[in-house]
């Protein structure tokens, strides 16, 4: 069997599961979210249309030892509806960036995406040892900044005028979730 056909789940929740995005996951629907200015509006790269190609060299790329791409789930499906990313994955420092996409927008509002850090926090906490993850959020995107608050992360710091959309220059509050077991030496 092509191992691109076999999609086994990685992290499993109660409504979702990660499992490794593949190749096979760049559907028309995947290239249409991230054609969707609505999806990718607090995206950095929004300003430029992907094709299926570079988003399969992406997908492709993220196949490393420092990068952990994971595709978000419906169990109850089997519908891939986003992806959460680690990565690069500093080994020496134990940290790592944190970022997702909810493409399908049929998915918006029902506590997937809440479900998806907790599956994948705990994975970086637990299983890879790491002691802080960061994130940024544009300051404008309220749904991405409750996410980090309801998770547990704690704002390290705004980058002032950091990006360019819609006209005007937007700040980036800068997120970080820190491994408590480690900090308290256990």
């Amino acid at each position: 069997m092509d191992r691109e056909s076999v999609k086994l789940p990685f992290l499993v929740g109660k409504e979702i599961y990660l499992r490794q995005v593949t190749e096979a996951d760049v559907t028309d629907a995947y290239v249409g979210w991230m054609s969707d200015p609505e999806v990718t509006r607090y995206m950095g790269w929004r300003a430029f249309p992907l094709s299926r190609k570079e988003i399969l060299e992406y997908v492709a790329n993220q196949r490393m030892p420092d990068h952990l791409l994971l595709a978000i789930v419906l169990k109850q499906e089997d519908r891939h509806i986003g992806n959460v990313h680690l990565g690069p994955i500093d080994w020496v420092h134990r940290r790592s960036e944190l970022s997702m996409v909810m493409g399908d927008k049929t998915a918006w509002g029902k506590g997937y995406m809440t479900e998806a850090f907790g599956l994948i926090i705990a994975h970086a906490f637990s299983v890879l040892n790491l002691n802080k993850l960061k994130a940024g959020t544009e300051a404008g995107n309220p749904a991405a900044v409750r996410l980090f608050h309801k998770t547990g992360w704690v704002e390290e710091g705004v980058l002032r005028r950091e990006t360019f959309r819609e006209g005007s220059y937007r700040d980036i509050i800068v997120f970080a979730k820190f491994n408590e077991r480690l900090a308290a030496g256990k």
